[in-house]
């Protein structure tokens, strides 16, 4: 929908009128959507009723069937027994309308085809209480009508999880930022493995792969990086020939509406719709909601140079891998343009970015009993390892005795005794001290802040890179 700052009441009523011919119009051809979540023949599934037929449905396919862009997809109906039988099965292409769903269905060996409309709301409600009924069956272990791992309990509860999710579905109404709930993007690297992940929004997520060799990480960059000039991108994160896509894009939703004399006024709020579509691999819908813009660009960019920061100092070069080394692979996702961009710098018109630094080193600050300085290859180094922008030496006492405050937890923690600590205080102040640090380090420097064992406060969930 069109963005309108001030309107006058007439355009308005006129507006809502055209709309409501619109939705009028379209479900005056939609009919019941046929589908039903029960047991058949001893097993349970959702199955669709096509004449005489009752036809089994994938869940996940049904819930991506609200998500997807796309004007038209396929979506299939398996055979009562889950098998494409070898005298064909049927294929859905389905589209939204303006105000309703379409579903043209085909036979594979057959010259017919349906046509079939359902109002938002009948598809929408039926959706939503089939997959919670089917939820519910598997969780009192009922026999599905499914092959395992096409659709499986895991899925299920994030199909169900998702269908709730509010103001991601189609509506007739003008979305407002009462309908929406901010979640946050997650994007956490596997701690034994440099191309695992675990990828979702809020409490929607799952673990998949990243392999180098069907990837561009070079690429990756570029596409977040276009976030920044066109404010939407697709990431593409190749898992063995087939795609895990993060579509990010900003997007204005109305706050508030005022009458003003004879017209009327809009208010919005910024928000960054995320809709992650996964890979084949993993048997799960569509994840799509609203997060907040730099948390999605910080967790994903520090994530992927976390991963990268991972891989094998020389890479591995053989016949039949060719992982890039730490370095090589750290540089691909480096970029300078987007740390500008997550640190709030405007851009200047009259000047240009550096678009590329060379990272060399990369230096982690964990404080421990007697070190807080860690080098890329996990060993202990001092504040004398480290150089300025001239080359320099640099001394940083007040670094050295708030590292030191750890000291006594450590030796409590190793004993077995109670210890406290104001943690959010002494992160507060660390981190500050890191942007001190990081003003006086040499660009060819990367620095992370890691907070120590010791802490279980989570007050800092994950590594932070300073910017």
């Amino acid at each position: 929908m069109k963005k309108i700052i001030w309107t006058k009441n007439e355009n308005i009523l006129q507006e809502n009128q055209e709309v409501r011919n619109l939705i009028a119009a379209e479900e005056a051809t939609c009919q019941e959507f046929p589908i039903s979540c029960r047991e058949r023949d001893g097993v349970w599934g959702i199955w669709f009723g096509l004449g005489e037929n009752r036809i089994l449905i994938n869940p996940i396919d049904l819930v991506n069937s609200i998500y997807k862009d796309d004007i038209y997809y396929i979506l299939d109906i398996y055979t009562e027994e889950g098998e494409k039988k070898p005298e064909g099965y049927y294929k859905v292409a389905v589209s939204k309308w303006n105000s309703c769903f379409s579903w043209r269905i085909y036979h594979t060996h057959s010259q017919e085809m349906v046509q079939m409309q359902f109002t938002y709301n009948d598809y929408l409600g039926k959706i939503e209480k089939c997959v919670r009924e089917l939820y519910r069956a598997c969780l009192c272990l009922k026999h599905m009508a499914y092959k395992t791992p096409d659709v499986g309990l895991e899925s299920v509860m994030m199909c169900r999880k998702q269908v709730v999710v509010p103001g991601v579905t189609p509506s007739h109404y003008r979305i407002m930022t009462k309908d929406v709930v901010q979640e946050k993007f997650v994007f956490i690297p596997d701690k034994k493995h440099y191309e695992g992940y675990t990828i979702g929004i809020g409490d929607r997520t799952y673990h998949t792969w990243f392999t180098h060799w069907d990837s561009d990480m070079e690429q990756v960059r570029h596409q977040l990086e276009s976030f920044i000039y066109s404010h939407e991108t697709e990431i593409i994160l190749n898992f063995d020939m087939d795609e895990t896509v993060i579509k990010i894009r900003h997007c204005s939703i109305t706050d508030r509406i005022n009458e003003t004399g004879n017209g009327i006024g809009f208010k919005y709020k910024d928000f960054t719709l995320v809709e992650i579509v996964p890979n084949g691999f993993v048997h799960m819908p569509i994840i799509k909601g609203y997060c907040e813009e730099k948390q999605v660009l910080g967790q994903l960019y520090e994530g992927l140079l976390d991963m990268a920061r991972r891989h094998p100092a020389d890479g591995v070069e053989s016949s039949y891998d060719d992982t890039p080394s730490r370095e090589v692979a750290y540089n691909r996702y480096k970029s300078p343009i987007l740390e500008l961009y997550l640190k709030g710098v405007q851009r200047e018109q009259n000047t240009y970015m550096v678009r590329q630094t060379i990272v060399k080193h990369i230096v982690r600050i964990c404080p421990d009993y007697n070190e807080y300085l860690w080098d890329e290859d996990d060993t202990a180094i001092g504040m004398d390892d480290l150089y300025d922008k001239e080359g320099k030496s640099i001394q940083m006492p007040e670094f050295d005795a708030w590292a030191h405050e750890i000291a006594p937890i450590v030796v409590d923690s190793e004993t077995g005794r109670p210890y406290e600590k104001d943690w959010l205080d002494y992160h507060k102040r660390g981190i500050d001290l890191a942007h001190q640090l990081r003003e006086r380090l040499s660009p060819d420097f990367d620095l992370w802040y890691e907070t120590p064992f010791e802490d279980k406060s989570d007050t800092i969930s994950r590594k932070i890179l300073i910017y």
